[in-house]
């Protein structure tokens, strides 16, 4: 799974901070991350506090598990299957999905 930058940034935040450097200004020299994203951090770990995404915050993903077996169920039984005749399945089963999205995750 690919690592965004920003959790890149609160996992350099939290082993510095480990190892003792608690100053934002000498995380600051050390790693060049911006001083707003480390003072945040740090306000967070003297709460006791998650760093990194809330869990829940965001639009929930349409692209779920049972989605992917029901997708996958139908392409192994029709490979040549058009997305458009895909989606059309995939809406009588309950999953709404554009023939785009599964164009989109044909080609992953």
């Amino acid at each position: 799974m690919k690592v965004s930058k920003q959790e890149r940034q609160h996992q350099t935040i939290l082993q510095l901070w480990g190892e003792g450097v608690c100053k934002g200004t000498e995380i600051h020299k050390i790693t060049n991350i911006p001083l707003f994203t480390i003072y945040d951090n740090i306000k967070k770990l003297e709460m006791n506090e998650k760093i990194g995404r809330k869990e829940g915050s965001g639009h929930p993903k349409k692209i779920t598990s049972k989605f992917f077996k029901t997708f996958g169920q139908f392409v192994r039984r029709d490979t040549s299957i058009s997305t458009r005749t895909l989606a059309k399945k995939l809406t009588n089963t309950g999953l709404e999905v554009s023939h785009m999205t599964i164009s989109r995750h044909l080609t992953d």
